[in-house]
């Protein structure tokens, strides 16, 4: 387990942006709450976290049972959110962030 271990404000980057633009209005709801659970430690969103198997700053949350939102962190930088992708796009993805 882990805990982001300052307070930090949320940026959403461009590729995140569209990434939520094109699904429907309550997964990107999910992606933004789960994004701000994830900088506030939140014990619910922290339990459906896990770090990608690509190194030591992915992590995948998951949102419902369809969709993954991607986030790049390491303790000394700020999270950001990448993606928000359906679970079959998952190893793709992957394969682009290694």
């Amino acid at each position: 387990n882990f805990t982001v271990p300052k307070v930090i404000f949320p940026i959403f980057p461009e590729k995140f942006k569209k990434s939520v633009e094109l699904l429907d209005a309550a997964i990107g709801k999910q992606a933004i709450k789960a994004f701000t659970g994830f900088i506030t430690n939140d014990p619910k969103v922290m339990k459906k976290t896990k770090k990608l198997a690509i190194g030591d700053h992915y992590y995948s949350i998951r949102l419902g049972i369809h969709y993954r939102l991607i986030i790049n962190y390491t303790p000394a930088s700020q999270p950001i959110p990448e993606y928000v992708i359906h679970r079959k796009d998952l190893e793709t993805t992957v394969k682009k962030l290694k």
